[in-house]
């Protein structure tokens, strides 16, 4: 009776630790990227902003924040990432020029005011902006809805039709 409970205790203590590494949330770390508190909420209204969600029409696995952040760790270089980091640094300091700390309050005219200055720009901030156009586009491009209805992409290649009229 003894060997049964040990047993017991033991499935039930190795799962409890084997389930410990999934039970994560959407909080990673970056090693490569040095984030202030707040800006992914900035990189997040930019990126909606530059392309608004649907979230209802195009589901992802992931949010976008998340790609956008993995990316920037994960593909860019440090020079890119400094570069990205000082053309954020500019951003804030725009939006600042209009009395208020967040994006997410400016008029719709401002806010296209500060984002087309910033791709006309030659500084930091242009690559800045740049890069969360390029990275929001590719989230967008690569769903899988997107992938299916308009580009009509097959995920297996080669289709096999059996008997098929030449």
């Amino acid at each position: 009776m003894k060997r049964r409970k040990a047993l017991k205790n033991i499935v039930i203590t190795s799962t409890f630790f084997a389930s410990l590494p999934y039970c994560e949330s959407y909080d990673f770390k970056y090693e490569n990227l040095f984030l202030k508190k707040g800006d992914d909420f900035l990189l997040e209204s930019i990126s909606k902003f530059i392309l608004p969600l649907k979230k209802n029409k195009f589901k992802t696995v992931e949010p976008r924040i998340i790609f956008l952040l993995t990316m920037l760790n994960d593909c860019f270089s440090p020079d890119e990432i400094s570069n990205f980091l000082i053309g954020l640094d500019q951003l804030k300091l725009e939006i600042k020029k209009h009395n208020t700390n967040s994006f997410d309050y400016l008029e719709k005219k401002t806010k296209e005011k500060i984002i087309g200055n910033a791709f006309g720009s030659k500084r930091e901030i242009n690559f800045f902006i740049n890069s969360i156009k390029q990275l929001s586009l590719r989230h967008f491009m690569t769903s899988e809805n997107y992938m299916k209805k308009y580009l009509n992409y097959e995920f297996l290649p080669n289709r096999y039709f059996g008997k098929v009229p030449v």
